[in-house]
């Protein structure tokens, strides 16, 4: 801000600041003289003569230019501003105060800008620079364009731009600029910001205007547009070059045709050009108008401001004139005095239409009165360097001045920059140029914005400026009271400030908010506060007579009551900190209720501190006293705090400091009234006289102060652990009167001799007293034995548990009154022993029953002998621990006889428990172990007992070796034992069948033939025997893995046990026929897999058709049918039928013929189709005309209702062909004439004429229509299928119009022809369509096959109509049928035209739907023709269309409406129709019929979110759970339901990349669009649903358990066809694991352990994703059941605990399956895949966050390794992360190297070095002594390497070499030269063993050997080492390295060569710090 005298106020703004750019200015004098002298003219002119020639142009006119630094250009209203600096514009704007350049421009050429102008309606700025280029940019910076001086055509330069911002000029899009050149003319130029649009257009009519009576030579203008004039300074005459000069000075007016009108012109002196040698201060020249056009101001070069004032009624400009006196006068002594308003100016602007705005040299800026000539501000040093002014056009009192002063530098002080900017001022403009650096200096943007006086006071307020605010307060008589709260306010508040400000403001109001709310910032600061708010309120007392109830004297005591409670607190707050103050402390205690402030005591301990806060506020802390004492932490000692615990009354007294008289009745009566407790002041106004006086005192009742003793006694124990505390508490609250808490006292002193026990020193118990009191008696007396052993338990019972359990238990059975005593209660005791039998410590309940049949009659332990026997009964039944039947005899042993009244019952319980332990054994025995409590109930689990009766056959029969006979026989004396002692409800018959079932299943068949004769009194009836007999050789067969198998002689064994038997011979023609029979007719069946066909027929159809010529035995057949029980004449008939239908499908119509015949004759009519079929067939041997009617009429009998019509017709046909052959037989004529309508006509005339009823044998005339018609039909038939070519959009089109012209040719005598046959043409005139084989290919899009399928579509619908029409003449069903399939036609046109379906499409829906057109019903119709499109690729969208469109229309027809509604009820809507739909193409999937192609296209459809999103969401979701339920049909076949599974997880799936899934189905089948999130949505809803808990497992999941349970039971079919794998199997880790041990049982050959891996690898990508982190700990319930058979079905299965494997620390991950890959490594070990191993360990490497085998795993293959060959199981184990394995294996090698040396194969192993350097443990190897041999080995192996690829180069280069070489591939030269051999020897440079490094090196440089090794060797490598790091920057290693025998290790080559760099790298650096 700039203080004014008196006039002018303003406010000074600095805004944005920005550096010069580094490339400006461009060179000086002396570059340029240097780079002239480089010029094509210095080569033609001597320096003089350049000097000569510089000079005459001068001389000419043309003097030097000042180059401007810096220009300012700013819009009309100031919105946007320019700062040009050097070749950068920097726009600003006024949004953010001009702080952030909103657009920067940099030119690329080294210029400066003199001129511009702002379109601010277009936001364009247009600009000038040295050059008089013009550069249009926006306010973003970016150039629209710019435009050169040659487009101008002018030669003069350029002094002035201008903008036309007329009204009429915004409402274009056109920005108009005006450019004035030195000789007066003026140029347009039209610009639009589209820079595509950007146009330079001179008008031709107004481009050149001179301006009128105005001299050529402008030197500078202004331009006024709100008054339209025009100020030019220009050359008054010849060009004077003197110091002073005569120049003109004219005002002109533009008029509306942009012509120039001279007004007024004057001459004055001064200086606008720069002559020779002149030195001086230089100045840009500038004119300007005032802005109401009043004054003239003119600037020269040398500094001079001339003033002129302008009379425009006059037409009059006269200077104005100042005395000499005058303060500004400084005029030369040559010029005129008084004329010149200043000298020494640099730059002004006009301030107001007579104040200007002055820049001075010095760097002042001054306002002048122009008129007066008086200086309106005074100057208070503030200098700008080089400043620059311009005003805002259309504001007054707004300047922006830009400085420009040299950059801040970090060690240049501001005397330093001061100085720098005097020097800037006082050289001239062309030193500016040429001597400075422009690079370090800125610019800056500073405003004067003028300001009233209450904004000005405001200003200096807010920029706290308060001394001279005060002073303009003074002078203007304004009030100081805002100066003062600011200064108070922005002070440090202290108590200077107190007295200086807070005191001397006048607003007490204020002043006394300020003493409440306001807290100094030391303690005297506070003080000084509070005394002076006391001060104030202390006017205000009750006598005074001013306060009544509304008084605002109210709102001062109030305030004084605050400022007493904070002097209190104050006082307290000293006190509690000893002293000592803290501003930030002090402030939150104040805030802080007092009861919060006593609990942040409480809290950190602070006792002492605590007790002052209670004697200072014992009324305010009485209601939260039991909160501030919870507050104290658990972990202090009761005894610190002890004193200040309450007790049953209040302290007896207490001391307060002395009122005050605000503190009186009438304070606490307003309080109580007039404040509320929720005001924000109710806690600060209740100080302590005030809280007495309201409360008084209320101390918490004795039941309020026990229930808190309790609570935080449980407290302290709870968090602190110290029960002693607890202890200590109640102790100290029962001596202060609390007597209620003496039973709590001692319920703790029980919990803490049992905590502080000395036998709790080793079981280390602990318990929270919480716990303890919840617990009941029973509880307390376990822990009073918790831990104890065999050997204390006596001792312990005596000291501690027995007599707490007598006292409690009598205290918890004392009866109540009137109660009897409950002597049969149980003792803590009894309960005790129970349970500690339970866990498996019946030794212990043993001793103690000892004890207490010792102590019985003393009443220690137990009651009497019967509560002892009881409860020895009862401890040996809690056992569950299966073999300790000796203990539990031990303890019946020792139990007392009982003599009183329960003794019989005991003897019963004692007999009982005998009889159950000798059973126990027995189970033990037989591996069924059972608790004794089992026996128990046995009896109400029958079902249960005979499971375990057939668990002890089943183990018994699978134990190896097999049992003897005499073992058999033993076996059936303990089944007989079992049954005395335990099971006696078990029948001893079941026991006998059960018995001999495992005779059989062992292969005991004489032994099993004795048994079921029977045994002792019990035998087996004949049909039970039989049937044992029977299901074991079923067994037996079908546990059969091939024909040849050992099983099957042992079915036919069994079965010879009963060699007569009807039943059991049955059984043997079965394996017979399957055995013997089927394969004879060229069929081989598995057991198991005929086991799986449920209908013997199948069989019967498999052989028939298996083999070509199979049907041609039909004896054989039927005879394998009677073996197969299908014996009788039916079953003989169906197998006739199979092999006549067979017959017919493969074209031996013959014998066909021949069996339908039979089957005529034998009355089978299922086989009436084909008996039609032959019937009106191709003519045979054998078949007249008879023949065939005996046919036709036996299909006529018992076909369907739906065909009677059609076969009664060809029995017409065939009668009447019968008759005409019997015509021309008896005449001997043909048939014969041509004019059909003229035979017709003749035949009903004949038919006429004739009386009576026609005869059968003559035709109708009907019949000639129809006959006509047909000819021409078969003709068209004949000549299409064969002719045309369906890929051929031309034949195709050639077939649609013959079709067209034969039926136009017909269709007048078709409707003649009566129904069906006129249908059935109608089907034929469709079905043409079709090709000859019934297939078609994909028709290509495009609009020829449009139009195409368009015009066969318009035929149809044609055909259509016209049977429509008869329809309704002969008003028949048919009429419906018809309008439907117009009606779907039409639509679907429209479909096809509108491209919603595509050609292919359309034509795939035509040849789809012609095979199921008019089938007799609306509804059959729609879903047809729905279907069609559906399995062609249409969309949901279209497939909607036509079902709305047709169901709409005839649902508003009232003709059809009943009967259409009746038909249409399985696509009553879109969801039913695609239901339907799927049914059908699942029942075709199902039986085989057709290929998967259309249910492809069937899901596709409903890919797209497109027609009505509900619809499709709900069919969706209909589709979805079909499919769903179809793929849990387990009578499919596995690959249905794979194929099925996979298709949903497809269609679900958000990425089509997915693997597993087959290209061809990617193509066919689209995923749903938005289905995934919506189907997880529902599934996890319908799961949280039905199982009320969250699924784990969600429906992706499932699915995907079930499709890889599929797949494995697919791929594990080719190793065992028995094998079914069930998602319950991979359910968790461990099932899987178990699944796939059992399967791997049964892999042999290479062949299954591939199957294996596949398996393996299908199941590695489910539970990487998935099982990864499930729980190893959920182990499913799978035992060891007998097989996959049924003959042991339901029996229970036990499996031993497994000890769970330690977890190891290994920070790796563990593959989940590593079970199962350690099994994969044993069958490939088993049969010598050696590489196998190698390369599935090396795809590992690839991963290496994931190892396949854990440590314990890959020990156990080393040692199995370790066996066969040790080199193998160190490679393996190298690929293994487990350095103790490896190392290990390396020991191995080493002591086998050392006893058998290097053999030649051992020194080609490629694989062991490429292992050896990848893992690591190379430096081991070099480094250890106990290796040498291995290191000799490696060194060897190495060497000889090198010798060969040595020797395989000169080989290849024709130089010759060994044979040896010559093996070696090309591959393994490359990997060794390039990976190997590199990485080995930087592995010695690390090792230290760089002498050894360097011989190998040399050697393979071949190195002259005369040179020294030692000189020569380190050179060598580091330079082969420096070479390889070359290599491996320049190459990218492209080659496929080791392809040979390293094929299996090629990851484990790319690791090697990917750490190679750094590798070498490091061995590099050791090479460089050892020569150091």
């Amino acid at each position: 801000m700039e203080e004014t005298t008196g006039q002018i106020l303003y406010e000074t703004k600095h805004h944005a600041s920005r550096p010069f750019i580094s490339n400006y200015p461009p060179l000086n004098h002396q570059q340029l003289n240097e780079g002239a002298n480089n010029s094509y003219i210095s080569r033609l002119l001597s320096s003089s003569g350049i000097a000569q020639l510089k000079e005459r142009w001068r001389k000419h006119g043309n003097p030097t230019k000042v180059r401007r630094c810096a220009s300012l250009f700013v819009s009309p209203r100031g919105d946007l501003v320019a700062v040009a600096s050097g070749n950068q514009i920097t726009i600003l704007q006024k949004v953010d105060e001009y702080q952030k350049p909103r657009g920067i421009f940099n030119c690329k050429s080294i210029t400066s800008f003199r001129c511009g102008a702002w379109s601010e309606t277009h936001d364009v700025l247009g600009v000038a620079d040295d050059s008089d280029t013009i550069y249009l940019i926006r306010a973003n910076g970016e150039e629209i364009t710019r435009i050169s001086k040659s487009h101008i055509k002018s030669s003069s330069p350029i002094v002035g731009l201008m903008v036309q911002d007329d009204v009429d000029l915004k409402k274009s899009c056109l920005c108009t600029f005006t450019i004035i050149t030195a000789d007066g003319l003026i140029h347009d130029i039209e610009i639009s910001q589209d820079p595509s649009a950007s146009v330079f257009s001179p008008l031709a009519s107004r481009s050149g205007t001179m301006l009128k009576q105005s001299p050529q030579d402008m030197i500078c203008l202004d331009y006024q547009p709100e008054l339209s004039l025009f100020s030019i300074v220009c050359s008054a005459g010849s060009l004077q070059l003197t110091t002073n000069g005569l120049y003109s000075l004219s005002l002109c007016w533009k008029s509306g045709n942009l012509a120039l009108e001279v007004l007024v012109s004057t001459q004055f002196e001064g200086f606008f050009s720069i002559p020779k040698d002149y030195v001086g201060h230089i100045t840009s020249p500038k004119v300007s108008i005032s802005p109401r056009g009043r004054f003239v101001a003119a600037l020269d070069m040398g500094g001079s401001l001339n003033t002129f004032k302008f009379d425009k009624e006059q037409r009059a400009l006269s200077k104005c004139s100042y005395g000499e006196g005058n303060e500004l006068h400084h005029g030369n002594k040559d010029s005129d005095k008084g004329n010149i308003l200043m000298n020494g100016v640099i730059d002004f602007a006009w301030w107001s239409d007579d104040i200007l705005a002055v820049a001075e040299m010095n760097g002042n800026i001054t306002m002048i009165n122009i008129c007066t000539g008086a200086m309106l501000c005074k100057k208070d040093g503030t200098m700008y360097s080089l400043p620059l002014l311009e005003r805002v056009p259309q504001m007054l009192g707004k300047l922006f001045l830009l400085e420009t002063k040299p950059s801040v530098q970090n060690n240049e002080s501001t005397k330093e920059i001061r100085e720098s900017s005097f020097h800037l001022m006082e050289c001239d403009r062309g030193d500016m140029n040429n001597k400075f650096d422009w690079a370090n200096f800125q610019w800056s943007l500073v405003s004067f914005s003028e300001r009233s006086i209450p904004e000005m006071y405001d200003i200096l307020i807010s920029r706290q400026e308060y001394q001279a605010a005060l002073m303009f307060a003074d002078q203007h008589g304004l009030d100081k009271d805002e100066a003062l709260k600011s200064h108070w306010l922005h002070s440090s508040q202290g108590v200077n400030e107190i007295k200086a400000l807070l005191s001397n403001i006048k607003d007490h109001v204020f002043v006394l908010s300020e003493c409440v709310g306001r807290f100094g910032p030391t303690e005297d600061a506070v003080r000084a506060l509070l005394d002076l708010g006391l001060s104030i309120t202390d006017r205000y007392r009750f006598s005074e007579p001013e306060v009544d109830d509304h008084s605002k004297v109210w709102d001062c005591l109030v305030a004084r009551l605050m400022l007493l409670q904070y002097r209190d607190r104050l006082e307290t707050f000293l006190g509690i900190n000893m002293g000592r103050f803290s501003l930030q402390e002090f402030k939150k205690f104040c805030n802080l209720p007092i009861k919060e402030a006593a609990i942040a005591l409480a809290e950190s301990g602070k006792i002492g501190a605590l007790n002052l806060l209670f004697k200072r506020h014992p009324y305010s802390l009485t209601s939260s006293l039991l909160d501030v004492f919870a507050a104290i932490p658990e972990t202090l000692p009761v005894q610190t705090y002890g004193q200040l615990l309450p007790g049953s009354s209040p302290p007896p007294s207490i001391s307060l400091r002395e009122e005050d008289w605000v503190e009186c009745d009438e304070m606490v009566t307003f309080i109580i009234s007039r404040v509320p407790e929720s005001h924000e002041s109710y806690a600060q106004i209740r100080t302590e006289p005030i809280v007495k006086q309201f409360l008084g005192s209320q101390w918490p009742s004795v039941s309020e102060l026990s229930s808190w003793y309790k609570k935080r006694a449980r407290d302290i124990d709870t968090l602190s652990g110290q029960l002693d505390n607890s202890m200590c508490l109640i102790d100290f609250a029962c001596r202060k009167g609390i007597s209620q808490l003496q039973p709590f006292l001692e319920e703790i002193s029980y919990l803490h001799q049992l905590i502080y026990s000395e036998e709790n020193e080793e079981m280390n118990f602990s318990m929270s007293l919480t716990i303890w009191e919840s617990l009941p008696d029973y509880e307390k007396f376990k822990l009073m034995l918790i831990g104890v052993r065999e050997d204390t338990v006596i001792t312990r019972l005596h000291s501690k548990a027995i007599p707490f359990m007598k006292k409690r238990f009598h205290s918890s059975t004392v009866p109540s009154g009137d109660e009897k005593t409950d002597c049969s209660a149980e003792s803590f005791l009894v309960r005790w022993l129970k349970e500690i039998a339970s866990e498996k410590k019946l030794e212990m309940c043993s001793i103690v029953i000892e004890e207490g049949v010792r102590e019985v009659h003393n009443n220690n332990l137990f009651h009497n002998e019967a509560e002892v026997v009881d409860c020895a009964l009862q401890c040996i039944y809690a056992c569950s621990v299966t073999d300790w039947w000796s203990t539990m005899t031990s303890i019946l042993s020792k139990l007392p006889f009982p003599r009183d009244s329960e003794a019989a019952r005991l003897k019963e319980r004692l007999r009982l428990a005998e009889g159950h332990i000798e059973a126990g054994r027995i189970l033990a025995l037989y591996q069924v172990p059972k608790p004794i409590s089992f026996f128990q109930d046995a009896y109400c689990d029958e079902k249960g007992v005979k499971q375990i009766i057939r668990l002890i056959l089943s183990k018994f029969v699978r134990q190896q070796p097999g049992r003897s006979d005499n073992d058999w026989t033993n076996m059936w004396l303990d089944l007989q034992s079992l049954l005395e002692k335990a099971f006696f409800f078990i029948d001893l018959e079941y026991v006998l069948m059960e018995f001999c079932r495992g005779l059989l299943k062992a292969g005991k068949f004489s032994l099993a033939r004795n048994y079921l004769k029977g045994v002792g009194s019990v035998s087996l009836a004949n049909d039970k025997a039989e049937n044992l007999v029977i299901q074991a050789a079923r067994e037996y067969f079908f546990s059969a893995s091939s024909l040849s198998s050992s099983e099957i002689w042992k079915a036919k064994e069994c079965l010879n046990i009963f060699p007569t038997s009807r039943n059991v011979r049955a059984e043997a023609d079965i394996i017979d026929a399957v055995t013997v029979r089927l394969p004879n007719l060229g069929v081989t069946l598995l057991p198991m897999q005929f086991r799986q066909i449920k209908d013997p027929m199948e069989i019967i159809k498999l052989v028939v058709t298996s083999q070509g010529g199979a049907y041609l035995n039909v004896d054989e057949i039927i005879e394998l049918a009677k073996l197969l029980r299908l014996s009788s004449h039916d079953d003989i008939s169906a197998v006739q039928e199979a092999i006549a239908r067979e017959a017919a499908v493969v074209g031996d119509l013959q014998l066909a013929f021949d069996l339908c015949l039979v089957l005529a004759k034998k009355g089978y009519g299922s086989v009436w189709d084909l008996c039609a079929a032959l019937a009106r067939g191709p003519a045979l041997e054998n078949m007249d005309i008879a023949s065939r009617k005996q046919l036709l009429g036996f299909a006529l009998i018992h076909c369907d209702g739906e065909s009677i019509a059609e076969l009664l017709h060809a029995w017409k046909d065939l009668d009447m062909q019968d008759q005409c052959e019997s015509s021309m037989v008896l005449t001997g004529t043909e048939p014969n004439e041509n004019n059909v309508e003229a035979l017709a006509k003749m035949v009903k005339n004949l038919v006429s004429v004739l009386d009576g009823p026609v005869p059968d044998g003559l035709l109708s005339w009907q019949y000639v229509y129809k006959h006509h018609v047909l000819s021409l039909l078969t003709e068209l038939e004949a000549r299409a299928k064969p002719e045309v070519d369906f890929q051929s959009s031309e034949s195709l089109h050639g077939l649609i119009s013959e079709i067209e012209q034969t039926y136009n040719s017909c269709c007048k005598y078709l409707k003649f022809v009566p129904n069906p046959a006129r249908l059935d043409i109608v089907k034929r005139f469709l079905s043409i369509i079709l090709p000859a084989d019934g297939s078609f290919k994909s028709f290509p899009c495009g609009s020829v096959w449009r139009v195409g399928l368009a015009m066969l579509v318009d035929t149809w619908i044609r055909m259509m109509n016209d049977m429509h029409e008869v329809a309704l003449l002969e008003n028949s069903e048919e009429r419906f049928c018809l309008e439907c399939i117009m009606k779907c036609l039409k639509v679907f046109a429209r479909l096809v035209a509108e491209e919603k379906v595509s050609s292919s499409q359309g034509w795939a829906t035509v040849f789809g739907y012609v095979g199921y057109v008019l089938v007799g019903d609306v509804a059959a119709e729609i879903f047809n023709f729905c279907r069609a499109m559906i399995c062609s690729g249409c969309c949901f969208g279209a497939v909607a269309d036509i079902y709305d469109e047709v169901m709409a229309h005839f649902q508003r027809e009232a003709g059809s409406v009943a009967d259409f509604k009746k038909e249409a009820f399985s696509i009553q809507n879109l969801r039913d129709l695609y239901l339907s739909i799927l049914k059908t193409i699942l029942q075709e999937l199902t039986d085989e019929s057709r290929e998967h192609q259309c249910l492809h296209y069937y899901l596709s459809s409903l890919s797209k979110l497109a027609g009505d999103l509900d619809n499709l969401q709900c069919v969706r979701q209909a589709v979805w759970e079909r499919l769903e339920e179809f793929s849990e049909n387990f009578r499919l076949p596995n690959h249905v339901r794979v194929y099925i599974l996979e298709l949903m997880q497809l269609i679900a799936a958000s990425d089509k990349n997915s693997k597993g899934f087959s290209s061809k189905l990617k193509v066919e089948v689209h995923s749903w669009e938005g289905w995934e999130n919506t189907h997880n949505a529902t599934a996890n809803c319908e799961n949280a649903a039905a199982d009320g808990i969250s699924n784990k497992v969600d429906a992706s999941n499932k699915f995907t358990n079930t499709l890889i349970a599929l797949k494995s039971t697919q791929l594990v079919s080719t190793i065992s066809p028995s094998i079914e794998i069930t998602p319950a199997d991979l359910s968790t880790v461990e099932s899987t694991v178990s699944c796939f041990l059992g399967v791997s049982k049964f892999a042999e050959s290479e062949s299954h352990i591939e199957t294996l891996l596949v398996i393996l690898v299908e199941w590695d990508g489910h539970f990487t994703r998935g099982e990864i982190e499930m729980d190893s700990g959920e182990v499913s319930d799978g035992g060891n059941g007998w097989g996959n058979d049924d003959w042991d079905e339901g029996w229970e299965s036990f499996q031993e605990p497994i000890e769970e494997e330690p977890k190891k620390s290994a920070k790796l991950s563990v593959h989940p399956l590593h079970i199962c890959w350690m099994e994969i490594f044993r069958k490939l070990l088993t049969i010598s895949q050696y590489n196998k191993m190698l390369k599935l360990l090396d795809k590992s490497v690839a991963n290496p966050g994931e190892v396949l085998l854990d440590e314990e795993n890959a020990r156990t293959l080393s040692q199995i390794t370790l066996e066969i060959d040790c080199f193998l199981a160190l490679k393996l184990m190298l690929l293994l992360p487990y350095e103790a394995v490896q190392l290990q294996c390396l020991d191995s090698v080493e002591q086998k190297l050392k006893q058998e040396g290097i053999s030649d194969k051992l020194g080609v192993d490629l694989e062991f070095l490429l292992v050896v350097l990848s893992s690591g443990i190379i430096s081991t190897i070099i480094t250890k002594p106990s290796f040498g041999t291995a290191f000799s080995y490696i060194c060897y192996t190495v060497g000889n390497f090198s010798r060969q690829c040595q020797e395989s180069q000169l080989s290849s280069s024709g130089r010759g070499g060994s044979v040896e070489s010559e093996n070696i591939s090309k591959d393994h030269v490359d990997l060794f030269t390039r990976v190997i051999f590199p990485c080995f020897v930087s592995e010695l440079v690390r090792s230290g063993q760089q002498i050894l490094a360097g011989f190998l090196v040399t050697k393979l440089m071949h190195t002259n050997p005369s040179l020294s090794l030692i000189n020569i060797a380190g050179a060598c490598l580091t330079k082969y080492l420096e070479r390889q790091i070359q290599i491996l920057q320049d190459s990218n290693l492209s080659f496929r390295d080791g392809v040979g025998l390293s094929e299996p290790l090629l990851n484990t080559i790319s690791s090697l060569r990917d750490r190679m760099g750094n590798l070498i790298q490091s061995s590099l650096s050791a090479l460089s710090h050892d020569h150091r």
